[in-house]
């Protein structure tokens, strides 16, 4: 990373976030949604039902999401280029750092996009309408406090993923082994990050999916359930058959996997661009 002052730094964040996010919006999008899809209808990934419309609301949520896809790698590169500015004479441990770097990011994350987020599971339940009818629906039903229903959730869910992803990507030592060794570091630490994270992502799901004027079950008790149901399942593949289907741990890791991976490419590959210009 090249040594960044002054008020270039926003933007040699900004912008290269921006349109890693523009990118994995658009490949990414149906999957994402199919993977809402299963575990809201609690169906198999490959349903067709899943895959129908895969792109519905994309026109009009196409900016959001691009945001949404952006915004961990904006405040993963702000935090790292301020702790190598600030504090770089401390002679930190990298794994420290980077524990730091995944605690703002997660957090930031979490706390500032949960408002979209909402929406747009809103959207992927319905399967119609546009991000303007659904945030005037939602308000006039239930308030502006809807849209920070699940806000602490998402906070640990986005902090724990960031933590785990950030020590275990290890980008000190990946580094010294070029680009090709750098992804597979990169999407082993995000599926890794994905399956700690999932209790809280299933979570997350179900709250957010829950009709704005519905009061949905608490963390706990939503993991407590999970956890009972499993129990009684009669063999140990339906126990994690169970578990899987609610925490989307096999196809949802991979694609949380393989997109970050993928998002860490492309955000370098902009930012060198324009450093090159």
């Amino acid at each position: 990373m090249t040594n960044r002052s002054g008020d270039s730094k926003l933007g040699d964040s900004a912008i290269p976030a921006l349109s890693s996010g523009a990118v994995q919006s658009v490949f990414f999008n149906p999957v994402d949604r199919a993977l809402f899809l299963r575990v809201h209808h609690l169906r198999p990934f490959f349903h067709p039902d899943n895959w129908r419309n895969p792109f519905q609301g994309f026109g009009n949520a196409a900016a959001y999401r691009t945001l949404c896809s952006a915004s961990y790698l904006f405040w993963q590169d702000s935090t790292k280029a301020a702790i190598e500015e600030h504090y770089s004479h401390l002679k930190i441990h990298p794994s420290i750092v980077q524990l730091a770097v995944g605690l703002v990011a997660g957090t930031c994350n979490g706390l500032f996009l949960n408002q979209l987020q909402i929406v747009k599971y809103r959207m992927w339940t319905e399967g119609h309408g546009t991000f303007v009818s659904h945030s005037t629906k939602m308000l006039a039903d239930a308030g502006w406090k809807i849209f920070f229903r699940g806000i602490g959730v998402s906070i640990g869910r986005d902090s724990i993923f960031g933590i785990v992803y950030e020590v275990c990507r290890m980008p000190h030592v990946a580094k010294e082994f070029g680009s090709s060794v750098q992804f597979v570091f990169n999407m082993v630490a995000a599926v890794l990050a994905c399956i700690v994270s999932s209790p809280l992502n299933y979570c997350r799901n179900v709250i957010y999916g829950a009709p704005p004027q519905n009061c949905p079950l608490p963390v706990h008790k939503l993991i407590r359930f999970m956890v009972k149901e499993a129990v009684k399942q009669p063999t140990w593949r339906a126990k994690f058959a169970h578990i899987n289907t609610r925490c989307n741990i096999g196809w949802g890791s991979m694609r949380v996997g393989v997109g970050m991976a993928v998002g860490q490419y492309c955000f370098r590959f902009f930012q060198q661009s324009l450093d090159s210009v």
